[in-house]
């Protein structure tokens, strides 16, 4: 048992050290941008680098929301608050992709 248990954290303790050594290369890639635009979704992914961008950069980075009727208005609406609540600025488009219309003329 108490090997199984050394195994887990031993595990546990390598991802962890990998995880910290990966955000430290997004925030040093990040301060080499020196200013974002972030495609924003409100999703855990989007809402991680907008996250770490603010950190690290402050007022140079905006986050972007293309929203449509195929937007959940919820999610939407979670987006602009997350973003109210850590004070970036937040861009939002309207992109109607079911009016898109394929083909050239």
């Amino acid at each position: 048992m108490k090997i199984i248990i050394y195994l887990i954290l031993s595990i546990l303790y390598s991802v962890n050290v990998e995880s910290k050594v990966k955000l430290e290369q997004l925030k040093n890639n990040l301060k080499q941008m020196k200013c974002v635009a972030i495609a924003f979704s409100g999703g855990v992914d989007s809402t991680f680098l907008t996250k770490v961008a603010y950190d690290v950069l402050g007022e140079n980075v905006v986050a972007v929301t293309a929203s449509s009727s195929t937007y959940p208005q919820r999610e939407l609406e979670q987006a602009k608050q997350f973003t109210k609540n850590i004070g970036i600025k937040h861009i939002l488009i309207n992109s109607e992709e079911t009016e898109i219309v394929l083909g050239f003329p």
